[in-house]
């Protein structure tokens, strides 16, 4: 295991207890960091080639049955190819039994949820952009962080400029989505590999799809040379 840049950090390499790890940060270091003892800005990052200090963040929300190790590489990968400093916020998905037979879950709860809507209402609460990347099933996650910031911000609807219309300030983008139903308000984008079974009903919008009303809609057809489903770069101008 090599060694963690801050002093909380703890090494992917060797965790036997990554349900303890729900909602934890994975850092440019390659190791875990408790959303509880540092903060979000002081999580080391995986760095873009082009301009390695933008200060620009994406956040990733792994989907199902996630290794960590293949996170940090596509979480390097990412920064590289968007040139965007990014950090992980680790989405551990539950039984891998339940995931094979395709037993995903309608809503997600859990630690990674509570993150992910910390992250969004201190982004909110300060006034600045939030850019938020998530793939298959950690949509759900991104959904329903979402929909609590929504209900929190429906309280504040009659002070001006505090409601709904702060969500604006949330740019998503989504990757294979086993989710299909986001709340109004954030800007989205969902890429759609239209080869992708679990994602491609997103682009059918009706009672049972609803990408979002102001959605983009980014169709493909497409996989990579392993046959795995195709990652596309980041947009940091969301």
């Amino acid at each position: 295991a090599g060694a963690c840049q801050g002093l909380a950090g703890t090494p992917l390499d060797g965790v036997l207890d990554l349900a303890a790890k729900d909602g934890f940060f994975i850092g440019g270091d390659r190791c875990f960091y408790d959303p509880a003892l540092t903060r979000a800005d002081d999580v080391p990052v995986f760095r873009g080639t082009l301009n390695p200090f933008n200060d620009k963040r994406l956040f990733y929300v792994n989907g199902a049955n996630g290794n960590p190790g293949r996170i940090a590489n596509v979480l390097e990968s990412l920064a590289k190819r968007s040139n965007i400093s990014t950090i992980g916020l680790f989405y551990y998905s539950g039984d891998t039994r339940e995931l094979a037979e395709g037993l995903l879950p309608g809503t997600s709860q859990g630690a990674a949820v509570d993150t992910l809507q910390q992250l969004i209402q201190q982004a909110i609460d300060r006034g600045e952009p939030i850019h938020i990347r998530a793939g298959s099933a950690g949509t759900f996650v991104v959904g329903e962080a979402v929909r609590r910031m929504h209900a929190l911000l429906s309280q504040r609807r009659f002070r001006p400029g505090k409601g709904l219309e702060q969500l604006d300030l949330v740019r998503i983008e989504t990757t294979g989505s086993a989710n299909h139903n986001f709340p109004n308000g954030p800007r989205y984008i969902h890429y759609i590999n239209r080869l992708d079974p679990v994602a491609a009903p997103l682009a059918l919008r009706g009672p049972a799809s609803q990408p979002s009303a102001r959605a983009v809609l980014a169709l493909f057809t497409d996989k990579a040379p392993d046959g795995s489903i195709f990652e596309p770069d980041a947009s940091p101008a969301q």
